[in-house]
């Protein structure tokens, strides 16, 4: 046997033991959107089913923010399945409100009544610290060197 015959077949071989580690990669990233999609639809039917059960008090959201709220929470979990619900869940609603007060400073939306404005500006304003505080730690974790 020459060398080009000996590359080819160590080519050949490589090239198969590639693509086998290649198919089995997609069949696996498959079963996760497949997995997640289905927990997706879980939280959905949920949120239909229990109010079969319950009826919405006033400080309960609505179902379509409760559909909402479980549809991000099943993705976001599938990206990171450490996070706890109750953190999205937190992040959301201060999202919403950060959105709100902008609206409101800009003047293109009025706080509804009986909202107490001062205790919405001190949640925002805590929750402006917090990440705050996570953005500095990012900053000073030591960088993983390649």
């Amino acid at each position: 046997m020459d060398t080009g015959t000996i590359i080819g077949i160590v080519g050949i071989v490589i090239a198969a033991v590639f693509s086998v580690y290649a198919i089995n990669d997609v069949r696996q990233q498959v079963r996760k959107l497949i997995e997640a999609q289905m927990h997706l639809a879980y939280g959905k039917l949920l949120s239909d089913l229990v109010w079969l059960f319950v009826d919405p008090r006033d400080k309960a959201h609505s179902r379509e923010v409760a559909k909402g709220l479980q549809e991000f929470t099943a993705l976001y979990r599938a990206l990171d399945p450490q996070t706890e619900l109750s953190d999205l869940k937190k992040a959301a609603e201060h999202e919403a409100l950060q959105a709100a007060d902008e609206m409101v400073t800009n003047g293109t939306a009025t706080w509804k009544d009986g909202l107490d404005r001062e205790e919405a500006q001190k949640i925002l304003n805590e929750w402006k610290a917090q990440k705050n505080v996570v953005r500095v730690q990012k900053i000073l974790e030591p960088k993983p060197k390649n």
